[in-house]
């Protein structure tokens, strides 16, 4: 097993980029406003605070600290794995395309009932003791891993439908980023069952040799990585964008804001970097003329000057 020092550094450095992935999440949705990305967004902050409660509860449980104080920062740690999983499954949905509310709901009231239920009987009959979380009642055990097992069932099941309906949408990066989600989706559930019943309650082991191999860690990094191609690929602050050409600028600009044949050749020449006194040469008419064709320009393209008009239409998606 891995020391407590290099886990903590492990645990930070995907603090880090999970710190990345949530920035990128929350600029996305600020740029790209739709459901989707506000599920995204969701994720990300909700992945963010449980990975940095279950570093705080790692942390305190590798150090001489009381076991109460242990036993909530595991509480607290459970809770926001279990808030977690239900925005995954959130996000699944809209990734699905499921826009049944009655879905939605369910998730709700579902995880509000689990979590009371579960996190209630273990605040109620739990302890932690001897490196390990202890149920002082067999009823209550009985109880804890009953629930566990209806909850990993219906969210593998929901995990499943989201799945299916995802393989049958059009195919593409973001169709591959969707089935990624879903898929790390089921393994992590299905992992959860095998955890809560060879570790999280058996006595005999304790929880610090195995609190940092939570594959949820992994999940994350990867997933983070993937959003942060995804981001990239998307390029919502058009980092990427190249300005268009001249031809094509000016085209664009006699087409978006109904140029004449005149103002066409008037901007053609202003962005040659030509005085008003050589495009007045050239077109063979008086300064005074050309003056009102720029004039013109700057009030159909709303741009103040010839330095912001070249730069609006040669960046039709950007503003000065």
């Amino acid at each position: 097993m891995l020391s407590s020092d290099v886990n903590n550094f492990i645990y930070i450095g995907i603090i880090i980029v999970g710190t990345v992935a949530m920035t990128l999440s929350c600029i996305m949705n600020i740029k790209v406003k739709d459901a989707g990305q506000r599920g995204l967004e969701l994720f990300f902050i909700t992945m963010f605070v449980y990975v940095v409660s279950d570093f705080v509860a790692y942390y305190f449980l590798c150090n001489d600290t009381s076991q109460k104080v242990i036993f909530a920062l595991i509480t607290v740690s459970d809770i926001m794995s279990i808030l977690t999983i239900t925005t995954w499954q959130y996000l699944l949905f809209l990734m699905a395309g499921i826009k049944k509310r009655g879905a939605y709901i369910f998730l709700m009231v579902f995880t509000v009932a689990y979590t009371l239920f579960a996190e209630g009987i273990s605040a109620v009959f739990g302890s932690y003791d001897d490196g390990s979380i202890q149920l002082g009642s067999s009823f209550a055990r009985g109880f804890i891993e009953g629930s566990s097992i209806v909850y990993g069932i219906v969210f593998i099941g929901m995990g499943i439908s989201c799945l299916v309906r995802i393989l049958r949408q059009e195919k593409g990066f973001k169709n591959t980023v969707d089935i990624i989600f879903a898929v790390t989706f089921l393994a992590y559930m299905a992992w959860i069952q095998y955890w809560d019943f060879t570790v999280w309650y058996n006595s005999s082991e304790s929880l610090s040799e195995h609190y940092g191999a939570d594959p949820v860690l992994l999940i994350y990094v990867i997933l983070s990585l993937i959003f942060c191609i995804y981001f990239m690929k998307q390029d919502p602050l058009k980092i990427t964008e190249t300005e268009l050409t001249k031809e094509d600028a000016v085209n664009y600009a006699v087409e978006h804001y109904s140029l004449s044949n005149r103002e066409e050749e008037v901007l053609s020449l202003v962005f040659e970097g030509k005085s008003n006194q050589d495009i007045a040469e050239e077109l063979f008419i008086s300064e005074n003329t050309v003056k009102r064709h720029i004039n013109s320009i700057l009030k159909k393209t709303e741009a103040k000057n010839r330095h912001e008009l070249i730069f609006k239409i040669r960046n039709p998606k950007k503003r000065p």
